[in-house]
This record gives C-alpha cells, sequence and structure tokens, in this order.
C-alpha cells in the first residue's frame, strides 16, 4: 500500500535513534586496516542497511525503501536482519577513486537473489547461488539498479593503498594515524547522521530540499547521466521514471513512435513532468506519463536541462514501449460515441482544450469559455466555473481535464461534486468532455463527479475516497444522459451517509434515466453499494447499458441492481461478495454472460423468485417477509450463458424449476428465450435485446480469461498506488472494514511538485485542429432493438468484434466468426462444376491420413539427403507424430530443372501462343491449364502480377504416383503479385484470393505470394504439398486450407492429407477487421491429416496459426503442427498492430467445446506473441503438446484450461511468464508459470494429472534468467527472417535462441537436430548415381535393438519402444529428462549409423579422446527384485550439476570418465533402492586400460563411492542396492597416488549391498554361476555422446 503516511522519518522511540547513532560510532562507513608488514591499506566504504537504514551516507547515495519481506542474509561471519528493497525505485550511487573490490550481499530467504541479475551502470550482472556478487571495479562513477528484485543486506566497496617505504618502517605510528583518522570520520559521519534525520524529517514538506538534494557542493556543474528506473507502455498511454540526476535544474521529455526518425519527437507538457518522494520518505524520483497515445511500439526521452539549456549529452531513452488501446465496446458506442475529448485511435482530438487540475490549480486555472451564440468569450476562473460556462452549450471544443496526484474539495462546487451538465434535456452538454487523471495516484479525495443533461462523456483512471457530497455517490449518472463511458477507476468508500446502509458511503457508481451507457474495467473496493440502475424511468424503452471487466472486490450488493434496464453484464470478476451479484426487477432484461463469481453469496437474483424469497428449497417454501431483497419489487429477466461459479449459496435455473428460478440458462449467446418464460411477480418477459439487429459487435472472455484481465487492467494504471489485500473473513462479512477506512484516512499523495522547476500553466492548452464531427459506432433505428438479427450462411455476425483485452473469442460461435464467408461460395473464377463428377477418386478420405500407401510417405533420413527419383526410393512412412525430429523436406525439393521429364516453362512475359520451352515461355495461367498428369510448371524469375485469383481447378490434378509441378526456376526469385486486385473493405466476401488450389496432388515451390485481397494461398483439395512459399502482406490469412464452397457439405470431401512444409507467412492483415489475417489457418471445413512442418509465422495481425471451428459446420479434421514457430503476431514488422487481432501464436480450436478435435503439435516454439503462445481457445478436444517452448507472450505462455482431460502436455517450457499456465489432462517433464512463480513437473511416464490453475510441482526460477538457453538474442523482424532462422535445406535453426540446455535439455523445443524426408512423387530421372547413406529405418532400429539385447522377445520390446502407440515405454523416450529428448535424436546421426546399430559400434564422446566403443548396461538379480513392467533407463550426462559434481569429486580422473545415469522407472516413479543387491554389467569404454578402470556410485552430498568394480575381458562388473550417477574412469596416475588425490571424496563400497551380498559379489568376480535360480535382466544400450535409449527387456534362466 503507497501510503506515504509510513515514513522512516517517524521518531517512534527516542532510544532507538540514539542506539543507531551509537552503532555509527562503533562502524564507521569508512574503515581502513593496515597489513603486517605496513606495505599498502585496505580502504573500505561499506553499508549496513541493518544498522544503517536507507538513507544515504557519505560515500553512498542511496535511493528506495526498507524491505518489508525481510529474511536474513549471512555474511563473513554477521548476520543482517534488515534489508534494502532492490526493486525498480531502489538505487545506489557512489564514486570508486581506485580500482577495486565490490561486494553486494542479497538475501535468499525472501525475494532470494540466487541466479538472479543486479545492474551496474546498466549491465546486468549475476548474483550467485549464495546471495553474494562480488565484483573487481575500475575507477570511477557507479549506479546500482534493479535487474530482478531483491534485498540488499549489506554493500561494501574496497581498495588496497599502497604506502611508502617510510610508512613501512612505522606502522606503529601509522596506525594510529589511521585511528585518528577514523575517529575523525566517526565524529564526520555522526553529524552527517544527525543532519540527514534532520533532512529526512523535513522531506515530508513538499517545498524543502530532499535528502538527494543535499549533497556537497565540489563546484562541479557537469549534469550527471539521467537513470531511468523503469518504463511500462499501458492504455493509450506510456510512463517514464528516473533518479534525480546531479546539477540538473528540470526535465523536458519527448515521445515519438519507436520506428520514427529522432526528429519526430514531441514535447510532453510540462504538467506531465513530476517530482516524488518514495514511499518512506528517503529519497525523491521524477515520473513523466505520455497520453494519448494510440496503440503501437513508442520510446520516451529524457532530456535534464541546466541554465536554461537542454544537455542533451545526458540524456536517457526508454526500450520501446507496446501500449495497447483501451477496450471500446458496450452500448456507448452504439448511435454516437463516448470517447469524450478523444478519437476512437486514442489520441487527443485536434480542436481539444486540454486543462491541468492540482491541488494548487484547482481554484486558479483560467479558460476563455464561449459565452454566447455570437462566439463572446469570458474568463473563467477555477475548475467548476469553466464547466458552469460550458453548460451554456457554445463552446462546441472538446474538454480534457487531467487530475494530477491528490485533489481536494475545490473552493466553489454543487454540493460537493464537481457537476458536469448541460442547460436542460432537450440541449444537452455533447461537445466531448473527458475527466482522467494522470499516472497511477490520480485521487479524488472528499469530492464526487455529478453528471446530467450530458452526451460524450468519459471518466477514467481516477482513485475516488472518501465522498462527503450532499448527494453522495463517488460517480452519479443523475438524469438524460447518453453514451457516457466510466472505465480504469478506483472506487473507494465515502464517508458515512445517515441512513443505515451507508456506512461505506452511498452508491458508487450508479445510473438512472440514462441510456447508451458503458461502464467497464472499474475496481471496487468493498464499496456497500456498487452500480445502483434505474429509478423510476416507467418504462423499458430505450434504456440500453453494459457493464463489463469489473472487479467488484468483496463489495456487498448491486452489482448492478437493476430496474427497467437491457443490461448486458459480462466478463465481470465477483470476488467475495457478502450480499449479492445481479439483482433483476421492474420487468429489466439482463444478459449475464462469461462472469466469474468466487464466493458470491447469491449469484444472480430475481426480485421476488427463487433465490430471493425461498427459505426451503426441499418443500418451496417462501418468506417474502424476511428475505425478499428488492422492496418486494416485480422481477425482471436474467439471461446466464457461459457464468462461473464458485462458492456461495449456488443458483437455480428455469431449466430447473421453471417457476422459483434465478435465471434462464441458454446453451449459446445467440438463443433465445422464450416469451413463456415469465417472472413470478409481475409475469414480465425477456426483450431479447441482445440478439437483435442493433446489438453491438463484441467478443466474450471465457469467465478465467476475464477474471485474468480484470485482474491486470481493472483500475488505475498498473492497479493504482493504493494497495489493499482482502481475506478470506472479508467474503462473508458486509461490516466496514476499520483498517481499511483508516487507510484512507491516512492517505496522502507522494507527489512532491509538478513541473518542479518548470512553467506550470493556468492557461488550457488549446489544439490547433479543426473541429471534429462525430464518428457515428453501430448507427440503428429504434426498431432495430426490437428486430431479431438476420441469419446468413455461416456467420451470424458481420466482425470477430474489437477487444483490446486480447480474449479468446468465447462467443465466435456466434459473432463473425472468422466465417467461412459467402467466400466458401464458389468464386468468380471457380472452374467448372462439372468435373466434380469425379471426385470420387479424387477425394480424400479421412482415414487416408494414416495409410503408409499414400502418396506422402517420408523415410527417416539420417543425413539430410535423399536420391531423386520418379516412383522408387527406399521410403518408411513419414511419422508426423514424432518428435525424434526436428525439420522435413521432401523428396523433390533437391531436384533440378532439368530432371523434369516433362515441363513447360513460364515467365511474366510469357504468351500464350508460345511453345512452353525456356526461350519460348508461356504466360503462367496458360502453362497452367495445358498442365497434363506428370508436368512440371517452371517459373523463370520474376514478378507475375495479377488483378484476379489464380484457380487451379478440381479437374487439374496430379496422381499420388505422379504429383503435377509448379516451382520457381533454379535459382530463380518468383513472385506472384496480388496487390493491385480490387478490396471491399465493406463486403470481404466479394474479395479474390491470390492462388486458389482446388485440385488435387499439385506439389508447389519457391514462390513468394504478395498483397492478395483475401488469402495469399487457399487450399482447398487434397494431397498437395506447398513447400519454401512465403506468403507476405496478404489482405487475409496467408495460406488457409478450407473447403473450396460451401455447396461442399460432406467432410470427407473437405481437403484433407495436405502438407505444409518451411514455409514462412508474416505481414499479413484485413484492412476490414483487423482480426481475419492469421499466418497459417486450417479451419472451419479442413479433413483430416493436414500437417504443418518448419514453417514460421510472425508479425500477422491475428494469429499465427488458427485451427479454429463452429457448431454450423462441426469439428474439423485433425491437425498436426510440428517443428514450427510463432512470434510477434499481433504486430507487423513496420510496428503496427490492430487491437481486434486475436495474437495468439498457436491457436487450436475454437466454440466453447462444442465442436472438440484432438490435434497435435510438436517441437514447436512460441515468443512475444500478442496473448497466448498456445492456446485451445475453446477446444473442449484432448490436445497433444509435447516439447514445446513457450516464452514472454503477452498473456499466457500455454493456455488449455478447455481441454478434456485426455490432454497431453509433456516436455513443455515456460519462460517469461506474464499469467498463469493452465492445463487440464496430463502433464510430464514440463515448467509451467503460476501466480509469478515457476513450476517444475518431474517425468512421469504416462503423465501426472492436472486441473487448471493447480500448482504443481516444485519451485524453480524462471528459466530465461536462470540460463536454461543457449542464447536470448531474439530474431530481428525487420531483415530477411529465412536468412536468421533457416538452414539450406529449408529446415529451422534458431541459432540457440530460446533452445534449452544443462538441466533443461530434456524439455522444450529444439531445431537443427535430424530431418525427416516427405517423398513426392513426380516423373523426373535420377541424377548420376551417387548413393547417399541409407537411411535408418523403423526396421533398422528393431533390427539394431534386437542384435543388441539378444534375447527371443527383444524384437518386440524394441519395437514396441519406437511405437507410438506404445504410450508407455514411447512416453519415457520422448519425455525422459537429462537429455532423452535430444539422445534419441542423436543416436542414428552418426555417420553410418544404421550399420553401427547392426554392428553394435558407436562413438564415445569426443571429449574422453576414445572412439569407436558403444556402452551397454545389464541388470541381473533374484526374480523378486523387479517388477515385471519395470523399465530401465540409461543416459550418458554430459553436462548439468550431476556431471559438474562428479567432475569435482573425481578431479584427477577427469581426462577419462564417462558419467552415466542408470534409472528404473515403475509405473511413474522412479525406484532408487532393492533389497539384496543388483549385479551390474557395463561396458569398459574402447581405449580404457581395464587395470587402472574403476566405477563409482556419486552420492547426494556430492562424494563418489568407489563400487570395487570387477574390470575383466572388456566388462565393468558390480552390485549395488542404489541406482543414480555412476562414473566409469581411468586413473591417470598409479592407483597409490590416485588414491592419494581422491581419499577426500571417495569413500569405498563397505557398506553396499556388495558386503550383504559378499558370496554374490565373489562370484561376479571369478564368472562362477554356481547358484543357480531365476533371475530377471533389464538391459540397454547407449551410444555415448549421442546418449540415445534403446531399451529392451528380458526374463533369463542362469543355472549351473
Amino acid at each position: 500500500m503507497k501510503v506515504c503516511m509510513k515514513k522512516q522519518t517517524q521518531k517512534r522511540w527516542a532510544w532507538l535513534l540514539a542506539l543507531v547513532m551509537c552503532l555509527s560510532v562503533i562502524m564507521p562507513t569508512s574503515l581502513m586496516s593496515a597489513r603486517a608488514d605496513g606495505s599498502s591499506t585496505v580502504v573500505k566504504y561499506e553499508h549496513n542497511f541493518t544498522i544503517q537504514g536507507v538513507t544515504s551516507d557519505d560515500f553512498f547515495t542511496i535511493a528506495g525503501s526498507a524491505g518489508k519481506k525481510k529474511g536474513t542474509a549471512t555474511y563473513d561471519g554477521v548476520t543482517y536482519t534488515d534489508p534494502l528493497k532492490f526493486d525498480s525505485k531502489a538505487s545506489v550511487k557512489f564514486t570508486a577513486p581506485e580500482a577495486g573490490k565490490l561486494t553486494l550481499v542479497f538475501g535468499t530467504e525472501v525475494e532470494s537473489a540466487a541466479g538472479k541479475n543486479v545492474k551496474i551502470n546498466g549491465t546486468k550482472t549475476k548474483v550467485g547461488d549464495d546471495g553474494v556478487l562480488t565484483v573487481d571495479i575500475s575507477a570511477g562513477d557507479y549506479t546500482i539498479t534493479k535487474g530482478d528484485t531483491m534485498n540488499l543486506f549489506y554493500i561494501v566497496y574496497s581498495y588496497t593503498k599502497q604506502g611508502s617505504t617510510e610508512e613501512t618502517t612505522k606502522p606503529t605510528e601509522e596506525t594510529t594515524k589511521a585511528t585518528e583518522a577514523e575517529t575523525k570520520t566517526t565524529e564526520a559521519q555522526t553529524k552527517a547522521t544527525e543532519a540527514t534525520t534532520k533532512e529526512t524529517e523535513a522531506a515530508t514538506k513538499p517545498s524543502e530540499t530532499k535528502p538527494s538534494e543535499t549533497k556537497p557542493d565540489t563546484g562541479d556543474t557537469t549534469v550527471e547521466q539521467v537513470s531511468l528506473i523503469q518504463s511500462t507502455g499501458w492504455l493509450e498511454s506510456a510512463y517514464v521514471e528516473w533518479n534525480e540526476a546531479k546539477n540538473a535544474v528540470s526535465y523536458n521529455v519527448y515521445v515519438k513512435k519507436a520506428d520514427a526518425a529522432d526528429t519526430s519527437y514531441e514535447k510532453l507538457d510540462n504538467e506531465l513532468v513530476r517530482k516524488y518522494k518514495t514511499s518512506d520518505g528517503s529519497a525523491v524520483y521524477y515520473r513523466a506519463d505520455a497520453l494519448g497515445l494510440a496503440a503501437g511500439s513508442y520510446v520516451l526521452k529524457v532530456v535534464p536541462v541546466a541554465g536554461g539549456t537542454e544537455q542533451a549529452d545526458s540524456a536517457a531513452v526508454t526500450e520501446a514501449l507496446s501500449v495497447k488501446a483501451h477496450d471500446r465496446t458496450g452500448f456507448a458506442w452504439t448511435n454516437g460515441e463516448a470517447n469524450g475529448a478523444y478519437r476512437d485511435n486514442g489520441t487527443l482530438k485536434g480542436n481539444a482544450v486540454v486543462l491541468y487540475l492540482t491541488e494548487e490549480t484547482k481554484d486558479t486555472v483560467t479558460m476563455d469559455v464561449i459565452k454566447d451564440a455570437k462566439g463572446k468569450t469570458q474568463t473563467a476562473t477555477g475548475i467548476q466555473a469553466i464547466l458552469n460556462l460550458y453548460k451554456k452549450g457554445y463552446d462546441n471544443r472538446p474538454l480534457d481535464i487531467r487530475l494530477i496526484g491528490q485533489v481536494t474539495d475545490f473552493a466553489v462546487m454543487e454540493g460537493g461534486d464537481m457537476v458536469v451538465s448541460g442547460s436542460s434535456s432537450s440541449k444537452r452538454l455533447s461537445c466531448g468532455i473527458t475527466i482522467e487523471g494522470v499516472g497511477d495516484d490520480a485521487t479524488v479525495y472528499g469530492w464526487g463527479i455529478r453528471i446530467k443533461n450530458a452526451s460524450n462523456v468519459e471518466v477514467r483512471n481516477l482513485g475516488i475516497m472518501l465522498v462527503d457530497s450532499s448527494e453522495g455517490d463517488n460517480i452519479g449518472l443523475q438524469q438524460d444522459n447518453d453514451h457516457i463511458w466510466v472505465h480504469n477507476c478506483d472506487f473507494f468508500y465515502g464517508e458515512a451517509g445517515g441512513d443505515s446502509d451507508q456506512a461505506k458511503g452511498d452508491g458508487a457508481l450508479d445510473c438512472k434515466k440514462s441510456t447508451f451507457i458503458t461502464f467497464s474495467y472499474n475496481h471496487f473496493f468493498d464499496n456497500g453499494k456498487c452500480n445502483l440502475l434505474g429509478l423510476s424511468e416507467g418504462t423499458t424503452e430505450d434504456l440500453y447499458i453494459t457493464y463489463h471487466h469489473n472487479w467488484y472486490d468483496h463489495s456487498d450488493s448491486r452489482h448492478p441492481r437493476i430496474r427497467f434496464y437491457s443490461a448486458h453484464v459480462y466478463n465481470n470478476y465477483y470476488d467475495g461478495n457478502a450480499k449479492y451479484g445481479i439483482g433483476s426487477t421492474n420487468g429489466s432484461s439482463v444478459f449475464s454472460e462469461g462472469n466469474y463469481f468466487r464466493n458470491c453469496k447469491y449469484p444472480m437474483l430475481t426480485s421476488m423468485q427463487g433465490s430471493d424469497v425461498i427459505a426451503d428449497w426441499t418443500t418451496l417454501k417462501r418468506d417474502e417477509a424476511n428475505m425478499a431483497t428488492f422492496s418486494k419489487e416485480a422481477g425482471g429477466t436474467i439471461k446466464a450463458y457461459n457464468n462461473y461459479i464458485e462458492g456461495g449459496n449456488g443458483f437455480v435455473s428455469y431449466q430447473e424449476n421453471n417457476t422459483e428460478f434465478d435465471g434462464y440458462v441458454v446453451e449459446s449467446a445467440d438463443e433465445k428465450v422464450p416469451a413463456t418464460v415469465k417472472s413470478y411477480k409481475g409475469g414480465n418477459t425477456y426483450n431479447n435485446f441482445d440478439t437483435s439487429k442493433g446489438m453491438y459487435s463484441y467478443t466474450a472472455d471465457t469467465p478465467q480469461q476475464a477474471k485474468e484481465n480484470v485482474e491486470k487492467y481493472a483500475g488505475r494504471v498498473e492497479n493504482g498506488d493504493f494497495k489493499w489485500t482482502f481475506t478470506a473473513e472479508d467474503d462473508a462479512s458486509y461490516a466496514l472494514n476499520q483498517a481499511l477506512k483508516s487507510a484512507l484516512r491516512a492517505y496522502k499523495t507522494c507527489l512532491v511538485s509538478v513541473a518542479p522547476n518548470n512553467t506550470v500553466s493556468q492557461n488550457p492548452y488549446i489544439g490547433t485542429g479543426a473541429e471534429e464531427p462525430t464518428t457515428s459506432h453501430n448507427t440503428l433505428n429504434k426498431e432495430d432493438m426490437t428486430q431479431p438479427a438476420s441469419k446468413q450462411d455461416d456467420t451470424t455476425k458481420t466482425t470477430e468484434s474489437t477487444k483490446a483485452t486480447e480474449a479468446t473469442k468465447a462467443t465466435e460461435s456466434t459473432k463473425a466468426t472468422e466465417s467461412t464467408k459467402a467466400t466458401e461460395s464458389t468464386k468468380a473464377t471457380e472452374s467448372t462444376k462439372a468435373t466434380e463428377s469425379t471426385k470420387a477418386t479424387e477425394s480424400t478420405k479421412a482415414t487416408e491420413s494414416t495409410k503408409a500407401t499414400e502418396a506422402t510417405k517420408a523415410t527417416e533420413s539420417t543425413t539430410g539427403s535423399t536420391t531423386p527419383g520418379g516412383t522408387t526410393g527406399d521410403t518408411s512412412s513419414y511419422d508426423k507424430t514424432s518428435t525424434a525430429f526436428s525439420g522435413a523436406y521432401t523428396s523433390l525439393s533437391g531436384v533440378t530443372d532439368s530432371q523434369y521429364l516433362k515441363k513447360l516453362y513460364a515467365a511474366p512475359d510469357g504468351s500464350a501462343s508460345a511453345d512452353g520451352t525456356k526461350d519460348s515461355p508461356l504466360d503462367l495461367e496458360t502453362a497452367i491449364a495445358k498442365a497434363e498428369n506428370g508436368t512440371a510448371v517452371i517459373l523463370l524469375e520474376g514478378t507475375y502480377a495479377f488483378d484476379h485469383q489464380l484457380t487451379i481447378p478440381v479437374s487439374n490434378s496430379g496422381t499420388a504416383d505422379c504429383y503435377k509441378v509448379l516451382k520457381a526456376a533454379d535459382g530463380a526469385k518468383v513472385t506472384f503479385d496480388f496487390s493491385s486486385q480490387s478490396y471491399n473493405i465493406k463486403d470481404t466476401s466479394v474479395n479474390a484470393r491470390g492462388l486458389q488450389i482446388e485440385g488435387n496432388y499439385w506439389y508447389v515451390y519457391g514462390i513468394t505470394v504478395y498483397g492478395a485481397a483475401d488469402n495469399g494461398i487457399f487450399v482447398a483439395g487434397s494431397h498437395n504439398v506447398i513447400e519454401r512459399c512465403i506468403l507476405q502482406a496478404n489482405r487475409d490469412t496467408g495460406l488457409q486450407i478450407s473447403r473450396r464452397s460451401s455447396s461442399v457439405t460432406n467432410k470427407e470431401d473437405w481437403p484433407s492429407c495436405n502438407y505444409i512444409i518451411n514455409c514462412t507467412s508474416f505481414d499479413n492483415c484485413d484492412p476490414a477487421t483487423g482480426e481475419n489475417a492469421d499466418g497459417f489457418a486450417a479451419k472451419l471445413t479442413c479433413g483430416e491429416g493436414n500437417v504443418f512442418d518448419g514453417c514460421i509465422s510472425y508479425c500477422n495481425c491475428d494469429d499465427g496459426w488458427d485451427l479454429y471451428a463452429k457448431p454450423a459446420t462441426g469439428s474439423i479434421g485433425v491437425v498436426t503442427i510440428r517443428n514450427c514457430i510463432a512470434f510477434n503476431n499481433g504486430t507487423l514488422t513496420n510496428g503496427n498492430s490492430e487491437a481486434n487481432g486475436d495474437m495468439n501464436g498457436f491457436k487450436l480450436g475454437g466454440s466453447n467445446g462444442k465442436v472438440p478435435t484432438p490435434h497435435f503439435v510438436f517441437n514447436c516454439l512460441a515468443f512475444n506473441n500478442g496473448k497466448d503462445g498456445f492456446t485451445d481457445n475453446g477446444n473442449g478436444g484432448a490436445l497433444t503438446l509435447m516439447n514445446c517452448t513457450s516464452y514472454n507472450n503477452a498473456k499466457t505462455n500455454f493456455n488449455f484450461y478447455r481441454t478434456t482431460a485426455g490432454g497431453t502436455f509433456f516436455n513443455l517450457l515456460s519462460a517469461g511468464g506474464n499469467s498463469t499456465d493452465k492445463f487440464i489432462g496430463k502433464i510430464s517433464n514440463s515448467i509451467s508459470f503460476n501466480s509469478k512463480k515457476y513450476y517444475q513437473v518431474p517425468f512421469s511416464i504416462t503423465g501426472t494429472a492436472v486441473t487448471s490453475g493447480q500448482k504443481l510441482g516444485t519451485v524453480v526460477s524462471d528459466p530465461y534468467t536462470s540460463g536454461a538457453f543457449t542464447s536470448t538474442t531474439a530474431p530481428d523482424v525487420t531483415v530477411d527472417i529465412d536468412t536468421i532462422l533457416r538452414n539450406a535445406d529449408g529446415s529451422l535453426t534458431t541459432n540457440g535462441y530460446l533452445m534449452s540446455t544443462g538441466d533443461y535439455q530434456s524439455m522444450g523445443a529444439k531445431f537443427g537436430v535430424e530431418n525427416q524426408v516427405l517423398e513426392v512423387k513426380a516423373s523426373i530421372k535420377s541424377e548420376p548415381e551417387t548413393k547417399p547413406e541409407e537411411p535408418t529405418t523403423a526396421e533398422d532400429k528393431t533390427e539394431a535393438a534386437t542384435e543388441a539385447t539378444k534375447a527371443e522377445d527383444k524384437t518386440e520390446a524394441a519395437t514396441e519402444a519406437t511405437k507410438a502407440e506404445d504410450k508407455t515405454e514411447a512416453a519415457t523416450e520422448a519425455t525422459k529428462a537429462e537429455d532423452k529428448t535430444e539422445a534419441a535424436t542423436e543416436a542414428t546421426k552418426a555417420e553410418d549409423k544404421t550399420e553401427a546399430t547392426k554392428s553394435g559400434k558407436s562413438s564415445l564422446s569426443e571429449k574422453n579422446d576414445v572412439k569407436g566403443a558403444e556402452m551397454s548396461v545389464s541388470l541381473k538379480a533374484e526374480d523378486n527384485v523387479f517388477d515385471e513392467d519395470d523399465v530401465m533407463q540409461f543416459t550418458e550426462l554430459t553436462e548439468g550439476s550431476a556431471f559438474d559434481a562428479a567432475v569435482k569429486a573425481l578431479s584427477d580422473y577427469k581426462e577419462k570418465m564417462v558419467v552415466v545415469d542408470i534409472s528404473i522407472l515403475r509405473g511413474a516413479e522412479f525406484v532408487h533402492q532393492f533389497p539384496g543387491g543388483v549385479e551390474v554389467t557395463l561396458d569398459i569404454p574402447a581405449g580404457y586400460e581395464e587395470a587402472n578402470t574403476k566405477v563409482f556410485r556419486m552420492e547426494a552430498d556430492g562424494t563418489a563411492t568407489d563400487m570395487q568394480a570387477a574390470c575383466k575381458d572388456g566388462k565393468a562388473v558390480f552390485v549395488t542396492n542404489h541406482f543414480s550417477t555412476y562414473v566409469i574412469a581411468e586413473q591417470a596416475k598409479t592407483a597409490e597416488e590416485a588414491s592419494k588425490v581422491v581419499n577426500e571424496n571417495v569413500s569405498t563400497a563397505q557398506t553396499e549391498a556388495a558386503k550383504a551380498e559378499n558370496a554374490k559379489t565373489e562370484t561376479v568376480k571369478t564368472g562362477d554361476t554356481a547358484n543357480a535360480g531365476l533371475y530377471v535382466m533389464l538391459m540397454a544400450v547407449m551410444f555415448i555422446g549421442a546418449g540415445v535409449l534403446v531399451i529392451g527387456k528380458r526374463k533369463d534362466l542362469f543355472t549351473k
């Protein structure tokens, strides 16, 4: 809670101050200690925050406040208990006179600093695991600021001062002098402390000097470099905060678009630059807010001023700040607008007048206001006087009143209120007025705002406290208002009124006799009565209001309480409400949609029925006298859809009891309430306003999303400067919270001054632009609200709606949902329907997607090369569900033009009469039309411009054995330019696409498709392959897979089995709505088996991938997305963005579970998208995500709370989280973000059940800041992305960016590991035989595993281990931590991999300098030791904590050592301890001398135990009863020498199972198998270095 009353300067106890001063004497800031030889002196400057507090001393200049959550820190034997909270407002500055050492001691108990960063002169420096940072520094000025938030307990800077010869001979004398110097320093420090104390106390007076201004005058007038504290983009605004710069008199602050030239900087008004003190009063800082910014990316520049001149060399510029648009949704934009002084895009209207209202200027601000029809003006002084002149209605200039800091009552008010009013209901004030707060601390203190006879008024970003006016409301709409928007305000208690229900004040935000109103994103703090709606209107006609995204935070009632109105109440968060939520009376019609009710006693009530009056539900006994909540008024009707209710007394639907009901529940948002549904009292019916023609377009969040958006955005900027946390007890209590009331009374602004040392204008800032007409929004006639909306094919609304909160379209099924557009109806260029009669032989069946005999097959190549050929080639089924491959390309990608047997050439200037040769090329359309089966249309370099759609009809198809080809000529750059196509912004369904492929079996390669009026490429046929194409700046989705016409109703005829390989899509944006243009889409009407592999989607205005489906057409087929990247979606490469866009990376469904489809997503990466990285978007199917990384997406990295319990989430890695990741299903070996923490879920072969929002696993650090990634350098979107993120074969590489390593390497996406080859058959000739390495097939692996395990049943075991169907072992192989995923991939990578597997040869890690050996392990034990389903996992470790511990413990062996992990998996858990003993046989690596080879087991304490292994015949055999990390090592020295070296770290296995099983040990050593019995053997083969896991299991009989 940012309340400045709590200051360290308050003198609680006199003795405490005395103690601090005494301790200051004992521990001076500057200490000098002489060495024994007297040759030098160590000079130390230190600050102990436990003793000295957070006040600056004579060496360190300190800003910030004391940490409240403290913990302790221990350093050099001293324990510290009180820290400086090292957050964004904290800094430490000092000047180092000499080169020396700087040590910072942070805490590790609370806000642990382990592994976090601190900035030293702007450079991030990592703190050690012990919370201590020590660095060498040179002489100079230093500023230490926040990298990550933590607690700083102690700081010391020291350097060595070299002495002279004379000093060396007189150590005693020198020491005496040093002591005297210390005494003087102590005395000076004591005086400084006293002075600082006085100055700190004085800091509470704004006009007096602050601590940071009391630096001694050194005569240096150089202006210090501006040091930024923090900067952030918000809703149509941005701000920057900075520390005071020495010798700066004032500051000018500028703003510009991030990508604009420096000449574009615009200076902020002086009043927007303010000076503040920290909450404890110990330091000062500055802040500037830029208002009126359209959505986009901006930078702010702070320039200090001294001597009347800007000091440009000392200026500082922020990083790019992302600014989002406000959510302008609701009735306030129907038949008008409620933007006040602003435009729709958030910028000020050109002729707007700006007034700054502060505590100092509230009664002195002046303005010349037009007072009559002749244009005469009158000077008004004081804000209310100005508004009173505006009331006359002659001055039509928009007025923006900007309130700064804490403002109390004016000299002139109306009953204690600011009143905004027109002269009468027929002469409303309609110029456009905005009343807004600046920054996070604008506070209306003691007065209210009353609005009447007004239109187009906006109130925003205000905190309203302790209103004490005659009307009593915080904000009240009294009568005869229209188009009013109150949003992003904090509502607190008012002063108690005279009635019994007014202990917390009167209404917070009431509305009477007004229409077309929106109240949104407001935060109500325990208000007794929030929103009274309606009073004595006496009619239900023409009364419309929207309440959305409001936070009813422990408020008691009226959320809202509705008479007469048609009210849309959606996406609000009801958080612990003691009385009730929504109340419907007097014939009102209320649509309650997507609200989140948590411990709200009665979520929805209808007057005089249901929960309002039923005392006993078993007997339906009514108790109207004692229970009726609403003065026994007649009831209204509540329509309820998709609300979430948790806790409370429940809700009774009409479907449960058609008399005593609280509301009528519908199954979809557009479902109407029948006229037969009537209220118990009054017989009132629902008017279905929300399904009428006049209903505005909008998109509702799901309740869970709404809660998150509300918690983030409701109230003032970043939730305001006053924080309050309620307790569980507050949920059911409607009593006045006395502690909250006291805190409000104690509230004092931290504002020191406005425009410090600069000019503060008493006059308005007047815009010079022309007066602007009011924009019409959603214009309708009165009858529109009573007439139903018309229905069209496949869609019910026109757009996906505007949504600044970037919500996932919960109502997409009814609201413009990326419809199939009448576009699915046949396009103008659609080809002959007569040919469709042949589709029986061409259409793609759903089952074809899994047939290995289909045309699209692949080889699992290990070398990246294939043999070009027609219908021949050694291939196996392309496994689109495998996680072992990080890329793919086709067999035709390397085929040259000369290899095609049948070809036609085309050129941009080709002719229809040409012969189609290279020298006489055809035009493109003629070439396509002439292409016979097996023909390749080869495109010569150039731009092919079209003003119409290019269509390949159904009749023009290839076959499975011989594709038709459309490709760029070898080395040619080919562009299809459709930018000249006309674009109809009103009816986008008539817009032409670029290339529409209705035919089947086409291979398209190497083409850029640019500027199409609709989709760039539209795939409506089946079995097509699109490779290495670029989709750029099209005016709808770059590439979409959907049916060609709405007449194709049979799902089996929808486009299926299309493969999109290594394509890139970017800058696609639809001008009409900004919410339809995705990078890639397979949605609405696509069949089974479509695949995206190796594709990049970035900087599109909507989503990266969109798999949306809707009930009208049903579920789409299963889509597979693998090895793909989505980033920066929502913002184009030029920095522009569309507020309407969804901005997800991978959007995997839609329609709230009504059309589920179990899509697959493997090895994909999402980062920096404008909303979610990966989201189910309402797909209720069992989605599968494996090996995916999601980083820094604006909303949620992984958002899967609407899947089923069958959802699978393995090996996921979330970093840089912003909102809680959510999953429903099974999760394994993953890190997720939840409530500002990261949780690591351990590996489980079947996955661990997880529910939405569940905190599962162990808390870990943010992977991004803890070294999880090889690189954190993001790609530059302004350059050719393909040159950065693609290999020569087209497969992906991120050059290490966000590629996990170390302990994280088994999680997340990996690229550049190994590729599959998708075979596409065409009429080609083979090049001269240069036979590549034979690819490793699934059969090869089985045979290799068979030889490796040498048992009758191991072929079956190894085969099962590689099958996707074998969930247990395959999941183990895919998800094993410690590098299993990469290991499995790497195993097949060696040059002679297939032969190696068969012959049992592979390579050790190169670091061992031993090559040509494999390593296998077998475990043998009595039959009752292992369970039937135990699985052994065997992996080499080359990095990570376990590897580091082994190297440390066995340092003398590190030149020749192999570290392996042997684990036994039983079900979902690892078993470490076994009864008796297990005999382990390991291969000794080739090149190791058996006599000097040892096996060690690593213990938990970091020591190593010698397992006394018997090494003979290439095997090391030992007995153990515990499995973990083992080391096979060769001694570099003799045994005697080595034992001396490692004696401290190595113990002998005397207490091992080897001792208990001595006889067995002897048997092992001698090879004697005299003990007959039944044994179980687990066997594995590992290729060391590659780390592949090939697991087999068998039972063997060992007999004498």
